[in-house]
């Protein structure tokens, strides 16, 4: 989006004198020389985000484009009480829809033709993203906590198995617990460890995110396991008008063996396994339509949350802590 006529009549600086900053809390925005918001960001003391022992985390990337696209950019920036920089920020976001804010940060290089291009199908699509919600991960960056070593008490659990129903494919689960009782939000969410150290969603809990409930007898029959099936496959239509990564991608349902190793049992039960990543895209491209989404997070009166649904509840508990999905894994012993 462009700047206005606010943002055009702040102090200044251009990128490459960065050095020049004042020492003050701030809200600042990064802008080329059409106008263009690039990015919005808050520091309680501005010279030092953008000059200290690390680079600010988007400098190596707006110094990439200015030389590819022979852009130029400038850093404007007024004062604000500390206290004061979050809520403002998150309001100038949702305003000024800059185009870096909640995209992967690109340490090397340019922002890639398929992230551009997602971005603007997403920005272009009939309901307003709501770029005040961090709800978008940065995959690039994200590494998985579940080293060799922590995975050898899974594999020990494993081997030790007195079921001897080779078909089923074993996993280990853990559970993250979203816990906030001025919104009501007391859940675990369940992810599910393969032998390889992939990360998996049973499909039950994206419905359970989504319609509050679940038929505990979901995949009794046939004609369920389709209806689920159908529900799924439907939702991945959205992601494959963004991205080819999960076109052809065949869900089904299987028998799995879940592995509990902090309380040492096994149960065999039908699912279908959805990818933790597609998981996460599932939930985002959900909030990321929500056209009220923004404010409904902004929302102040924390009992009112209490009659919203779990989708509703897990986004605040998110936008409150500073997390995104993928971080939420961080949190797993």
């Amino acid at each position: 989006m462009l700047a206005d006529n606010f943002i055009l009549n702040l102090d200044y600086i251009e990128l490459k004198n960065k050095n020049l900053l004042p020492d003050c809390s701030c809200i600042y925005y990064v802008i080329d020389e059409q106008q263009i918001v690039w990015y919005i960001g808050r520091s309680i003391n501005l010279r030092k985000r953008w000059n200290g022992e690390k680079p600010h985390h988007r400098y190596n990337q707006l110094i990439s484009i200015s030389a590819k696209e022979n852009q130029k950019f400038l850093i404007y920036y007024f004062e604000i009480k500390k206290n004061q920089l979050y809520k403002l920020e998150k309001i100038a976001i949702a305003k000024y829809q800059p185009r870096l804010n909640h995209t992967p940060v690109i340490k090397h290089g340019y922002l890639t033709r398929k992230v551009r291009q997602t971005n603007v199908h997403i920005n272009n699509c009939s309901h307003t993203v709501n770029t005040s919600l961090k709800i978008f991960s940065d995959v690039k960056q994200y590494k998985t906590q579940y080293s060799q070593k922590k995975m050898n008490n899974i594999k020990t659990v494993t081997n030790g198995s007195q079921n001897n129903n080779l078909s089923s494919k074993q996993f280990n689960h853990k559970f993250i617990n979203l816990k906030n009782p001025e919104i009501g939000l007391n859940w675990e969410l369940e992810v599910c460890i393969d032998s390889r150290d992939k990360l998996y969603i049973r499909h039950h809990t994206l419905f359970i995110i989504y319609y509050d409930r679940i038929d505990a007898n979901d995949l009794e029959s046939k004609d369920k396991v389709e209806r689920c099936l159908s529900i799924l496959e439907s939702q991945c239509q959205n992601l494959y008008k963004q991205s080819l990564r999960w076109l052809g991608y065949k869900l089904s349902c299987e028998k799995i063996l879940l592995i509990d190793e902090e309380e040492q049992f096994e149960i065999e039960t039908p699912a279908i396994m959805l990818p933790w990543r597609m998981f996460v895209e599932l939930v985002e491209y959900q909030w990321a339509t929500r056209s009220d989404m923004s404010k409904i997070i902004g929302e102040n009166e924390l009992e009112w949350f209490k009659n919203q649904s779990l989708s509703v509840k897990i986004a605040k508990y998110l936008d409150e802590n500073d997390l995104t999905l993928y971080k939420l894994i961080e949190q797993i012993n």
